[in-house]
C-alpha cells in the first residue's frame, strides 16, 4: 500500500488561527541561507502571539525566518504545543530562512490533533511563520476534507522517473543532481501548480548552466541555473503555470554545460497524497477533485487552413467517383450495342454485291424485259446503263459492255470504251444495215431492223422481276457524257 506524502500548509492557510500582533512581511531575506519563502509571504510578530492548527497525522512541523542566536539575551521565547502538551523547542538557533521552530512526531496518525504555538518577542528579535509540514493519516476521508496544501515530493518519490547520469549529492540522499548535457527527468503528477526546488551543491562550478521544462508536451520553455551564491541552501529553478487539478506530465531536459542540474524537493498544490505513480490510477484518479482538461483552441486561421483541404478533398471524390461510374455506364452500354448488333446478323446466302452495297456505291436497279424469240426473231441483249463514269456492269466476261458491229466483215468486235452520248440512227445505202447506239442497242438479223418501240408494242411483257447487277466499285475520270435513261416497262 502507498504511503502518505508530507503536506505543506502556506502561513495564509485559512485553517490557522492567529492571536495578537500579527503582520505580513514580503521581504524574502535572501542572505539568510535558503533563498526566498513558501508561498506569498510570511507572518510576523514582535511582542506577545499565538496560532493554533487542527490536523490528523503523526508529525507536525513549524517552519520561518530566524534572526536569533540567543535564546537568554536575545528576547525572544516560544512554546510548542499539542493537545494541550508542551513539546521542547530546539536548543541550537541558526540565522536562516526556513528555520524549525517547532518539530513533534510519533503523535497517533488516526486521530485529530490541536497544535499551538506561544510567542514573546520583540522588535529586535521578531519571529517568523511560513509555513507548516504535517505528515498526514492515511485516510482518505480526511484527505477529502484537506484544501489549499500542497504535498512534497522528494527525490526519492515513486512517481520520478530519472535519465542517464543521475547522482546523489555527495554529502547525502537529501538531493540529486546530474552535469550530463541532455540528461533529463519525466513524472506524472496530479495537481494545480508544480515548484521545482533545487540548492547549490559543494565545489560546483561557478559560471551559469541552461535547462528546459514542459508540461504536458507542450513547448520547452528555458531557465537558467546559477552557480553558487552568498548562501548554499535551497532555492526556486522555476515553477509552471497553474493547471486543472489533473492528471500531467512534467519533462526536464539538461542542456549543460557548468552549473549542475540539482532537484532537492518536489511542491505540487492539490497534489496526490499518496506516493505512487499516477499513470498507475484509473480515470477517478486520487479519488479526490478532478478538473476537466482545457486544451488550447486552434487558431482561426488554422482552422480556415484547414477547412480548405478538407472540402477540397470531399469535391475531389465526389467528382471521380462520378466519373468512375459515367465510364463505367458508356462502356457497358457500347459493350450491349455491340452484342445486340452482332446478335441481329442472318446469313440468308449469297447475294449480289451490288444489291449489297446499292446504298453505298450507287448500283442502279433495273428492270428486265424478257422478249419471247419466236414472236420477234432475235435474242435481246440486256439493257445497259450508266451512272455517271462509272464502268459499265455487265454479266459477260467481255471487259467492255459496249458493241459495235463492222459493216465490212459482219463480225462484232469489242469497242475499248462506249460513252454515253447518243449518235442516233443512220443507215447506209451501199451495205448492209447498221445501228449502233451508245449504252442502249439492239441487233436484227440481215436485211431486218425492228426498232425498240415496235418491240415494246408488239407484244405486252409479262410482270416485271428486278434484276441487280454487281457495281466493282472502281471509278475513272470524269468525262463529257450525256447520260441515256434506261428503258423501263409500262406500269
Amino acid at each position: 500500500m502507498a504511503t502518505p506524502r508530507y503536506l505543506s500548509f502556506d502561513d495564509d492557510h485559512p485553517g490557522i488561527q492567529y492571536e495578537g500582533d500579527w503582520e505580513v512581511d514580503l521581504e524574502q531575506y535572501s542572505n539568510l541561507n535558503t533563498l526566498g519563502y513558501h508561498g506569498g509571504g510570511q507572518h510576523r510578530t514582535s511582542g506577545t502571539a499565538s496560532l493554533s492548527f487542527s490536523f490528523q497525522g503523526s508529525v507536525i512541523s513549524l517552519f520561518g525566518t530566524n534572526r536569533s542566536l540567543n535564546s537568554t539575551t536575545d528576547g525572544l521565547d516560544w512554546e510548542c504545543i499539542v493537545d494541550g502538551q508542551v513539546y521542547p523547542s530546539p536548543t541550537t538557533r541558526i540565522v536562516q530562512n526556513n528555520f524549525p521552530y517547532c518539530s513533534i512526531a510519533s503523535l497517533n496518525p488516526n486521530e485529530m490533533h490541536t497544535f499551538t504555538m506561544n510567542i514573546e518577542a520583540t522588535e529586535e528579535t521578531p519571529l517568523w511563520v511560513d509555513m507548516m509540514n504535517v505528515y498526514p493519516s492515511a485516510n482518505t476521508a480526511y484527505h477529502a476534507t484537506l484544501s489549499n496544501y500542497s504535498t512534497q515530493l522528494d527525490v526519492n518519490d515513486t512517481s520520478i522517473r530519472y535519465g542517464p547520469d543521475w547522482e546523489y549529492d555527495p554529502g547525502g540522499s537529501y538531493a540529486k543532481f546530474t552535469k550530463s548535457p541532455n540528461s533529463f527527468l519525466e513524472m506524472e503528477f496530479i495537481g494545480t501548480h508544480l515548484v521545482w526546488r533545487g540548492m547549490a551543491l559543494s565545489g560546483q562550478s561557478p559560471a551559469q548552466s541552461r535547462a528546459t521544462y514542459s508540461v504536458d508536451g507542450g513547448p520547452p520553455i528555458n531557465f537558467t541555473i546559477y552557480g553558487p551564491r552568498s548562501n548554499t541552501g535551497q532555492y526556486t529553478l522555476f515553477e509552471t503555470e497553474r493547471l486543472p487539478r489533473n492528471r500531467h506530465q512534467l519533462k526536464v531536459v539538461y542542456e549543460g554545460f557548468e552549473a549542475p542540474l540539482a532537484l532537492n524537493l518536489l511542491w505540487i498544490e492539490d497534489g496526490d497524497i499518496f506516493n505512487r505513480d499516477p499513470r498507475t490510477l484509473g480515470t477517478t484518479l486520487d479519488g479526490l477533485r478532478v478538473d476537466p482538461l482545457e486544451r488550447p483552441a486552434a487558431p482561426e486561421t488554422q482552422t480556415r487552413s484547414q477547412i480548405g483541404p478538407i472540402v477540397g478533398g470531399i469535391v475531389g471524390g465526389v467528382l471521380f467517383l462520378l466519373l468512375l461510374v459515367a465510364a463505367l455506364w458508356i462502356f457497358l452500354r457500347r459493350k450491349r450495342r455491340t452484342e445486340s448488333l452482332d446478335g441481329d446478323v442472318s446469313y440468308l446466302g449469297a447475294q449480289p454485291l451490288g444489291a449489297v452495297l446499292a446504298s453505298t456505291y450507287g448500283a442502279q436497279a433495273y428492270t428486265r424485259i424478257p422478249l419471247d424469240p419466236d414472236t420477234h426473231g432475235l435474242t435481246p441483249f440486256t439493257t445497259q446503263h450508266y451512272t455517271g463514269m462509272s464502268a459499265a456492269p455487265s454479266n459477260s466476261l467481255a471487259p467492255y459492255p459496249t458493241y459495235s458491229k463492222s459493216a465490212a466483215s459482219g463480225t462484232r468486235e469489242p469497242a475499248p470504251f462506249a460513252p454515253h452520248h447518243h449518235t442516233g440512227t443512220s443507215a447506209s445505202s451501199s451495205g448492209p444495215s447498221t445501228a449502233s447506239y451508245s449504252g442502249s442497242a439492239v441487233a436484227t438479223a440481215p436485211g431486218t431492223f425492228i426498232s425498240p418501240k415496235a418491240q415494246l408494242a408488239s407484244t405486252r411483257p409479262p410482270e416485271a422481276n428486278p434484276v441487280f447487277y454487281q457495281d466493282s466499285g472502281v471509278r475513272f475520270n470524269t468525262l463529257e457524257a450525256d447520260a441515256v435513261p434506261p428503258a423501263y416497262t409500262p406500269g
